[in-house]
């Protein structure tokens, strides 16, 4: 035999048997034929039997009469332990009713009431409810037992239950909002109480579970919100359609960000709440619209938040209180928030390298649009007032000619977007409004003290214009900085990377002057085509 086109073959003319064919009994097996890509089956024929039995083994032996379990009007006593998919009780129960199980076709629980004589509730090694005191009345009917398999379990059930409960942890209702990875509830400890309908595996309308609690924990994103309140999971109608809402209500709280011992933020009736077309209960929620409201509460020490302003810059927050409120909302659905804070700082003091600075803060940060999942947000809108401002300068030739007291600006962001974890995490172009430019001649002369006509031509008062500003873990640059009112001008381009490094011109009228500042080096002061030095001049890198 000569392989011929990667095929085995008999003799000439001879096609050989039928890939996979049982040769008749008695017959000498003909040559074969190996087709490719063709499944074979080289398994030696039975002499006798064929494939498929014939006849079949359900005609030879036929199925018998399925077994059926009847139990009607049961009780049973001190009953120690009891499951319900992977949710376990353990404890004391009574537990009474009727059952009906036909194998492989039919199961029914009528009426099966337990009462549950405190308890414990565990999910996993989980431990949910403690000292748990009630009846359950539960009713399965019409189900395939083959077919209960986990939760498939829950789908089926309809049950009524009136419980109270103490609680250990709220973690068990983190197990409803997994698809908000962002927001996590736990801790918590108190009493709770359960007014239930379940229907078909669903909450039903006015059913309701509620806890008083101690040491609620909300966690959304990098902040802890922790103090005690009410916790409340119910099922309302709302625009003719049931929904189910989570809330958690605090009386007190505090608000930490991660590994921070001294809390941001002090007040009393944080909310946190979180509804939903979903009412299964055996499932997590899959579209959450969630709310998050921080009535006006308190900033005890604006020092706290000097931790997360890049080292590079050389500011520091050094005091200061204040007032914070804001609203936030957010679904899983399309994985996007909104939402506004409004921040009110009084008496904050800081230090930007040898400068001393002061005043108040006003912020009404605006959230058009944001993805809590990549931390990437649209803040235009956003604006911010400085008042009461003084900049100080800590040189000891100045004798505090160039440092300002009173000053004021508004500061708004029509187009800005913030992107938490990149090397540049606010790009924001600004309108703003000044009392004068004092300050900024501040820090340009904080290594050498300017000619008084420089400082009177810097000092006229209000100007206005516009920039674009860009900070970063390492970097803040100040670029297109442009200040006008009337025959006024200010051109600005600053950097600031460990040391400053920019260059500004202004111009009243014909008088023009420019400067540059530059890292270990003495200003330099062009008086004559300052315009034209500006323009050469390169950028700060």
């Amino acid at each position: 035999m000569d392989p011929v086109d990667g095929a085995v073959q008999g003799e000439p003319g001879d096609a050989g048997p039928t890939p996979g064919a049982t040769p008749a009994p008695g017959a000498t097996p003909a040559p074969f034929q190996v087709v490719p890509d063709t499944v074979v089956d080289w398994t030696p024929p039975i002499i006798g039997f064929t494939n498929p039995p014939d006849p079949s083994p359900e005609v030879i032996y036929p199925g018998a009469t399925p077994w059926r379990v009847q139990l009607d009007d049961v009780h049973a006593d001190t009953v120690r332990e009891l499951w319900v998919g992977d949710y376990q009780y353990s404890g004391d129960a009574d537990v009474s009713g009727g059952l009906t199980l036909e194998a492989h076709k039919w199961l029914e629980v009528r009426s099966a009431k337990l009462k549950l004589n405190g308890g414990t509730v565990t999910r996993g090694a989980q431990p949910m409810l403690k000292e748990l005191v009630g009846d359950v009345t539960i009713d399965l009917v019409g189900t395939n037992p083959e077919a209960l398999e986990g939760r498939d379990l829950f789908g089926q059930i309809s049950a009524k239950v009136g419980l109270s409960a103490d609680v250990a942890n709220l973690a068990f209702l983190d197990f409803y909002l997994q698809s908000a990875p962002w927001l996590h509830l736990s801790g918590g400890v108190g009493k709770l109480s359960v007014d239930v309908t379940v229907e078909d595996g669903a909450f039903m309308d006015g059913s309701t579970v509620a806890a008083d609690v101690q040491d609620i924990v909300a966690r959304f994103l990098s902040y802890s919100v922790v103090g005690d309140g009410q916790v409340r999971l119910g099922v309302d109608t709302l625009a003719d359609e049931p929904r189910t809402a989570l809330s958690v209500d605090f009386s007190d709280f505090a608000i930490n960000q991660d590994g921070d011992s001294e809390p941001h933020v002090r007040g009393r009736g944080f909310r946190v709440s979180a509804t939903t077309a979903d009412r299964a209960l055996d499932r997590p929620f899959t579209s959450l619209d969630i709310v998050l409201d921080l009535p006006e509460a308190e900033v005890p020490d604006v020092a706290v938040y000097d931790a997360y302003l890049p080292r590079d810059l050389g500011l520091h927050l050094l005091a200061g209180t204040g007032k914070v409120k804001g609203h936030l909302e957010a679904s899983t659905g399309d994985r996007l928030c909104h939402g506004q804070i409004d921040i009110q700082a009084h008496g904050v003091r800081a230090t930007l390298d040898e400068l001393t600075l002061g005043g108040d803060i006003a912020v009404h940060a605006t959230v058009p649009s944001g993805n809590l999942d990549t931390g990437t947000y649209d803040v235009s809108g956003t604006s911010l007032d400085l008042r009461q401002v003084r900049v100080i300068s800590g040189g000891s030739n100045r004798g505090e000619k160039d440092d300002s007291k009173g000053w004021w600006a508004s500061i708004k962001l029509p187009k800005g977007r913030v992107a938490t974890g990149a090397p540049v995490f606010l790009d924001a172009g600004l309108d703003v409004k000044f009392r004068d430019t004092v300050p900024f001649v501040t820090v340009f002369s904080e290594k050498q003290p300017l000619p008084g006509w420089i400082r009177g031509l810097l000092g006229v008062r209000p100007v206005s214009g516009t920039t674009r500003v860009q900070m970063g873990d390492d970097v803040l640059r100040i670029s297109r900085f442009q200040l006008f009112a009337g025959q006024f001008e200010v051109l600005l381009e600053l950097k600031r990377r460990q040391e400053m490094a920019g260059k500004l011109y202004a111009r009243f009228g014909k008088l023009s002057v420019g400067m540059a500042l530059a890292p270990g080096q003495k200003n330099q002061l062009q008086l004559f085509k300052a315009k034209e030095w500006y323009d050469a001049e390169p950028n700060p890198k």
